[in-house]
């Protein structure tokens, strides 16, 4: 019977070591000068310097972009690399979007914000919601709305899917 006590108890204390977690540690960069290590704060997108608000109603797909004098702070910011990559692949997802959007979901409005920080979103029941795309760290991207359940960012790598899950599952 003790045996059966300690088995158990062995048992549980390696499960324990196994799945407890420490704190989590902040990403690390090694500069090549020196062999110290520096914590990287991930930067954060600047705002926005238009104030306009867009009116939304019923089922429509946000495509928004950064206006001018933005996307010029996000470059001033990012490595210049990164910056075109970044453009290149969201300007593609984007068009996938868009082409899924049009063929399988044809009812959907789709709405392009180029010079616009807020969108009032009419909801279904009367009430209404306002998006600030300050509020979001990405500067590109595609937000879903349906006048019933809460706007929602897209993963556009993964379009189908999101569309399906948001306009289509209750």
């Amino acid at each position: 019977m003790k045996q059966v006590k300690y088995f158990i108890g062995y048992i549980l204390l390696a499960l324990l070591l196994c799945f407890c977690k420490g704190k989590e540690k902040p990403i690390e960069s090694f500069n090549s000068d020196s062999t110290v290590a520096k914590s990287v704060k991930a930067p954060t997108k600047p705002g926005s310097s238009f104030t306009d608000t867009i009116h939304v109603n019923g089922e429509t797909v946000i495509f928004f972009y950064p206006d001018s004098l933005q996307d010029t702070k996000i470059k001033a910011i990012t490595a210049e690399n990164i910056y075109k990559s970044f453009v290149h692949e969201m300007f593609y997802q984007m068009r996938n979007s868009k082409i899924v959007i049009q063929k399988t979901y044809p009812h959907l409005k789709m709405v392009e914000m180029h010079k616009s920080r807020y969108a009032l979103v009419k909801k279904k029941d009367g009430g209404q919601q306002i998006i600030d795309l300050n509020q979001y760290n990405d500067s590109r991207g595609m937000i879903m709305v349906n006048g019933i359940k809460a706007p929602q960012l897209t993963d556009m790598t993964n379009i189908e899917t999101e569309l399906f899950r948001y306009f289509k599952e209750k």
